[in-house]
C-alpha cells in the first residue's frame, strides 16, 4: 500500500511477531519499506510449553510451581519471559535456518 502511494520516502514499517515480515520478504519483496521484525520463536515458546505441560502431567510440578524463576514478586503464577530477535531482509534466512536447528 505504501508503495501504491508514492510515499516510500515517508514511511518505514517494523512489525512485531515476524509472521507478517517473513512472509513478504518469501514473497520476493524487493521494496524498501518493510525493513525490519522483532521475531519472537514459537518454536522456543513451544518447547518450554511442553516440558511445562509434561513435568505437570507427570506430576513433578504444579501450575503455581513450575518456573520459579519466572515469578513476579508477589505474584501467584509464573510470567513467561520471552524474548525477540530484531531480523532484517539480510539476516531472516540465518535466523530461520537456527530455528529450524531447535526441531528435532
Amino acid at each position: 500500500a505504501v508503495e501504491q502511494l508514492g510515499m516510500e520516502d515517508k514511511v518505514l514499517v517494523a512489525c512485531i511477531q515476524a509472521d507478517a515480515f517473513l512472509a513478504e520478504m518469501n514473497s520476493g519483496y524487493s521494496g524498501d519499506v518493510f525493513v525490519a521484525s522483532c521475531a519472537v520463536s514459537s518454536t522456543e515458546t513451544a518447547i518450554d510449553m511442553a516440558n511445562c505441560l509434561v513435568a505437570i502431567l507427570e506430576g513433578r510440578v504444579t501450575a503455581e510451581t513450575i518456573w520459579p524463576e519466572w515469578y513476579d514478586e508477589g505474584g501467584s503464577y509464573p510470567r513467561v519471559q520471552v524474548s525477540g530477535n530484531m531480523i532484517t531482509r539480510d539476516t531472516y534466512q540465518a535466523y530461520l535456518a537456527e530455528q529450524a536447528k531447535l526441531l528435532p
